[in-house]
């Protein structure tokens, strides 16, 4: 999810249960840094702010409900904080499908189905196509994007087709219904 600078000068994304990483925009400025902290306590780097206004701090696992602060600094004439915002550590992410497109029979002429997924336990997916399981392909465990071929399996408007994310061991993390329309 890509962050938006909403009071102007620094905007952080969500940081969930067990992640490692606080993300963000801030005030452009390549005397600017960041830094993380947890109850007083610096749990991160000073990390240069990147030219475009985007950052990224490497944190320890933190747990639901901490209280995370990030400080804007600007090291310039011997530093001094600009601005910090604090935010609550939310729950841990679920491993699930995020989109998934409607599947149109005769336009999509590529025959892909495409979507989004997070997850750091999604490793693979597949489709049930009228009850019947369809060949796993591998994706890779976080977020991203997938695009199965379907324009070769036996499917018409009627059909019901479910695609599913599993873990490494086949375990069924999530499960959408695919729209398809004629």
């Amino acid at each position: 999810m890509k962050s938006e600078l909403k009071n102007c000068l620094i905007s952080v994304n969500a940081v969930h249960a067990g992640q490692t990483k606080i993300t963000g925009v801030c005030k452009k400025g390549s005397d600017y840094q960041v830094f993380a902290s947890n109850n007083n306590m610096m749990i991160s780097k000073r990390e240069n702010v990147n030219n475009d206004g985007t950052f990224s701090l490497s944190i320890p696992p933190q747990l639901e409900g901490q209280l995370l602060t990030v400080y804007l600094y600007h090291d310039k004439n011997g530093g001094s904080f600009e601005f910090s915002i604090a935010l609550v550590v939310e729950a841990a992410e679920l491993d699930k499908i995020t989109s998934v497109e409607d599947y149109c029979l005769f336009s999509d002429l590529d025959g892909f189905i495409r979507g989004t997924y997070r997850g750091p336990n999604a490793t693979k997916i597949f489709l049930t196509i009228d009850g019947v399981d369809t060949a796993i392909l591998t994706i890779n465990p976080g977020e991203g994007e997938f695009q199965y071929f379907l324009a070769n399996l036996p499917i018409d408007v009627l059909s019901e087709v479910f695609i599913s994310i599993v873990d490494k061991q086949e375990k069924i993390l999530d499960t959408q219904k695919l729209k398809i329309v004629p």
